[in-house]
């Protein structure tokens, strides 16, 4: 197994990307990455990183995080241990690199490049400030047969896809079932006027903003649940939820598609003011709330229930 580096250069709302169009024979080719490469003889990671990026892109890093370790596994390729680090500081001027093409890309469009599909999962966890982590990458081809994050099974195949009325029939069973919504804000099964109505709710929403924060989850590409960030009334502060299908739960899909839908906010409003609740009686919910990084602001009595308050940590968890 090689042991080899990548890191994000963060300057804003962007990061520095690594177009790799000039090397042959590369894996990487015509993908976004990174900088980054393999270790020498006798390099720690951190000395590894510093002179990588040195010789990529001219710049010598001042401030840098070591962030996860990513085991990469492929049929075709050599394994490797990754070591990922994210960088605020640096001296230097920009150089070519002859590996690639180098530009600063916005975190927003991003997922608009061609990317692993691996890479997507680790960078959601970076800019959702995830603590360390390990992550397992196993790939057949260019196809991510299998994930692992610190030792347990993610769905490889679980996305979000902007909420569109073409989700009307999911959403209908989704809120139609007392299971998913007895620990929501939603009072009684929805049928189809009702389904139509929150639907609707949920687009407004949508509209007003420049991309998209609420979200249909798919897994092998059927609907499974939604997730999101709800505008509230009050200035630059959005309201967490998430909501599957009783079919996937108990899977960790909870977990990864609320920090999906988290990043995708923070990409955008990096600054928001994030809330959420959970019922005492759903203490998975109160996990996955503490898991991502949420800190309880109290308790209150609502719907015959217990409700926890929670906050986004605003100097830690989930913020970059």
């Amino acid at each position: 197994m090689l042991n080899t580096t990548l890191c994000y250069l963060e300057r804003g709302d962007q990061y520095l990307m690594l177009h790799r169009v000039k090397k042959k024979n590369d894996l990487n080719h015509d993908k976004w990455i990174g900088v980054g490469g393999k270790f020498l003889e006798g390099e720690t990671p951190e000395e590894c990183i510093l002179r990588e990026t040195r010789e990529e892109t001219g710049l010598t890093l001042t401030g840098w995080r070591y962030r996860g370790l990513v085991t990469f596994l492929s049929d075709t390729w050599e394994g490797e241990y990754m070591h990922l680090f994210t960088a605020h500081s640096w001296t230097g001027k920009q150089t070519v690199c002859d590996e690639g093409d180098l530009a600063w890309i916005e975190k927003s469009r991003l997922r608009e490049l061609p990317l692993w599909q691996g890479d997507r999962i680790f960078l959601d966890l970076l800019e959702t400030n995830a603590p360390f982590f390990s992550l397992k990458l196993r790939y057949e081809g260019e196809r991510l047969a299998e994930a692992a994050l610190d030792g347990r099974p993610l769905p490889a195949d679980l996305s979000l896809e902007p909420l569109t009325a073409a989700h009307r029939e999911g959403l209908a069973a989704l809120w139609g079932d007392e299971r998913v919504i007895r620990y929501t804000a939603i009072a009684a099964p929805c049928g189809a006027a009702e389904t139509e109505a929150r639907l609707a709710q949920y687009l407004a929403a949508q509209a007003a903003l420049p991309r998209p924060t609420v979200f249909a989850v798919t897994l092998d590409g059927r609907f499974c649940g939604a997730a999101g960030c709800l505008k509230t009334e009050r200035e630059n502060t959005f309201g967490l939820f998430y909501q599957l299908l009783p079919e996937v739960w108990g899977r960790g899909i909870g977990t990864l598609s609320a920090r999906m839908a988290l990043a995708a906010l923070l990409r955008q409003r990096p600054q928001a003011l994030v809330l959420a609740d959970a019922a005492v009686e759903n203490p998975a919910s109160v996990r996955i709330l503490k898991r991502l990084g949420f800190e309880r602001t109290g308790v209150r009595r609502e719907r015959g229930m217990e409700i926890c308050g929670f906050q986004l940590a605003p100097d830690g968890g989930l913020r970059a």
